[in-house]
């Protein structure tokens, strides 16, 4: 029987988007909503700002009453105070601190340092060329009450955080985030605890994995290992599956005797595809359902890194955002060719900015070399001499 015919990585990246549902959302508390992603924007409780605001220490006045023979103290008013009045009489003035309200009946701001001062008497220096709404921020100006500030779909950082707390959002509301399992596979694989025989590897793949998804801002909440008797694990891995919103596999997916994978999770969800034309990382598949989506990657380091680096952690960002990220471009140092019909995902080193120099992997299980480099660089397939001001899509480790 003749196997099913490999699919593209842009049928890969469409079938993923035809499968991402907008999660429900969920109110938190603002200062643990750091990294989480808005499931609506924020709004503006009042304008901003929402007073007309000083913007220099110095005195507020009226810029008709401009003269010679200076301007008379009447009053100070300092940031935190409330609104002070501008005397009657031409040529008063008011102290004021930045920040602070502008007084009523000012129309503009003279620094301290343009004025020299005798007693309550300020005089402006020569040089100074007094105008209407100098150095006044005015109310409104940034934005108007009711105005959305943020958009839903975006990370939470220092920014948006100062925004939430300034409208006062206390709490905000957040797509909840996944409950993620990882799940290796292999009899020859030990606890990374243990001293392995001379037949056995210690487990990397999942810790990896695991490491890769906590740097995109996405924490796994169970992790563990499965043999590869599919009679024994196979309630193990429906357990975890049903408990469960994202699945990620890594192993026993290809077509060996013992790769009882994907023939289990037949019995569990739709198999959306199995076999991709990439390199590496050629057996991936992804399963789903209603609720969950599973991915199955290769058991070798590099396609297991690789593979979680280019589809899990942007599924998982498009599963909050509601929008599949687009990658950063980078471009290769040298000359590059794929004149084959496999996408490449080529492991690399930025040397410069985002210029990219290739770093030879002797195989997929080749993760020590890795160390040297900062992410894969995505090859199309035919794509002949690749020359070096070619942008192409570039995946970091580290997002």
């Amino acid at each position: 029987m003749k196997p099913p015919p490999l699919i593209t990585v842009s049928e890969v990246q469409a079938l993923l988007e035809s499968i991402i549902a907008h999660p429900e959302s969920i109110s938190i508390p603002l200062n643990e909503a750091a990294g989480k992603t808005l499931a609506e924007p924020i709004t503006a409780d009042r304008d901003g700002p929402p007073y007309n605001r000083v913007m220099m220490d110095g005195y507020a006045l009226r810029a008709k009453d401009a003269n010679p023979l200076g301007f008379e103290l009447t009053g100070k008013s300092v940031a935190g105070s409330t609104l002070a009045k501008l005397g009657d009489q031409p040529g008063d003035a008011v102290e004021v601190m930045t920040g602070a309200i502008l007084p009523a009946g000012a129309d503009a701001v003279v620094p301290y340092e343009w004025t020299m001062r005798e007693g309550s008497r300020i005089k402006m220096l020569e040089g100074f060329s007094l105008e209407r709404d100098q150095f006044i921020h005015f109310q409104g100006s940034d934005y108007k009450s009711g105005d959305a500030l943020t958009k839903s779909g975006t990370a939470i950082g220092p920014v948006e955080t100062a925004i939430a707390a300034t409208c006062g959002h206390a709490t905000v509301k957040v797509s909840r985030p996944p409950k993620i399992a990882i799940l290796s596979t292999g009899d020859e694989l030990v606890p990374i605890s243990e001293s392995p025989m001379e037949h056995q590897l210690r487990q990397s793949n999942a810790s990896a994995i695991g490491s890769t998804l906590a740097l995109a801002g996405f924490r796994p909440a169970h992790s563990s290992h499965l043999t590869d008797e599919a009679k024994i694990e196979s309630e193990r891995l429906a357990a975890c599956i049903s408990a469960h919103d994202v699945i990620i596999i890594s192993g026993g997916i290809s077509k060996g005797t013992r790769d009882w994978i994907p023939g289990a999770l037949d019995h569990f969800a739709k198999r959306l595809f199995h076999g991709v034309a990439q390199s590496p990382g050629k057996p991936f598949g992804v399963w789903t359902d209603a609720q969950r989506c599973i991915f199955a990657l290769p058991g070798n380091p590099v396609s297991t890194i690789a593979g979680a680096t280019r589809w899990v952690v942007p599924f998982l960002q498009a599963r909050a955002s509601g929008n599949w990220p687009d990658p950063p471009q980078a471009y290769l140092a040298g000359n590059a060719e794929n004149h084959g019909e496999m996408t490449r995902f080529q492991p690399v080193r930025l040397v410069e900015g985002n210029k990219a120099e290739p770093v030879k992997i002797r195989n997929s299980g080749d993760f020590a070399n890795l160390v040297t480099t900062n992410g894969i660089l995505e090859i199309p397939p035919n794509s002949g001499m690749i020359e070096p001001s070619t942008p192409l899509p570039y995946f970091p480790w580290t997002p």
